[in-house]
């Protein structure tokens, strides 16, 4: 007698019709197993987008500004650059057009005419001023300030330092220049003060002490 032969049932887990239990599901073979997934390579964590990648070579460092929290150039900062570079320019262009005014008007003025010739002596006498060495610091400490205050905005110390000691160069020559009349140098020396004043807050201190760090080859 013969045993009997394996039976299969016509009705199985997915209904009547479908395959048996001992049949393979569809996709058996190209789905692995819990104990058959391949693990994952080794490497560095997967990159969230709410937390960036950190390498250990871009650790803060002290007096360094974060990466991408870059402070904002200081008001005080941008006040005295920009009050430096307009009265540079402004004082340099009317030294220049007063200079020509004198030559020109000293020469064209008739010599004969007493009131012409007063006016004449006049202008000449200024010309001659600046001729003879007094454009060197009137042209000199505006053109050199307006340098020296667009430079004070690439966050380097020495510019501030540099337009400090412009600054106070020019006061001093200003009042010895005009020793028996402060008063004509009360204004711009006060000018000049504000913008030098300007440049030591401590906004513009820490601006400088802070700067941004290079970005760093992380290989």
């Amino acid at each position: 007698m013969s045993a009997p032969g394996p039976s299969w049932s016509p009705s199985g887990p997915s209904g009547p019709g479908g395959p048996g239990p001992g049949v393979p599901q569809p996709g058996h073979f190209l789905t692995p197993r819990g104990q058959d997934a391949p693990a994952p390579p080794p490497g560095p964590p997967p990159r969230s987008s709410q937390q960036p990648l950190v390498w250990p070579s871009e650790e803060t460092r002290p007096g360094a500004a974060p990466l991408g929290l870059e402070e904002p150039r200081p008001f005080a900062l941008t006040a005295s650059a920009v009050l430096t570079v307009t009265a540079g320019l402004q004082v340099a262009c009317l030294v220049g057009f007063v200079w020509l005014v004198l030559w020109v008007g000293s020469g064209s003025l008739n010599l004969q005419d007493p009131l012409e010739a007063g006016l004449a002596h006049t202008l000449n006498r200024g010309s001659l001023a600046l001729s003879q060495g007094l454009w060197l610091p009137m042209l000199g400490f505006p053109l050199a300030a307006t340098v020296l205050g667009f430079l004070v905005l690439i966050r380097t110390p020495w510019t501030r330092v540099a337009l400090t000691v412009l600054g106070l160069g020019a006061v001093a020559w200003m009042a010895w220049w005009r020793l028996d009349q402060l008063a004509w140098v009360a204004v711009p020396a006060g000018y000049v003060t504000l913008c030098v004043v300007l440049l030591w807050t401590p906004g513009v201190s820490r601006w400088l002490r802070t700067r941004p760090r290079p970005l760093e080859d992380p290989r």
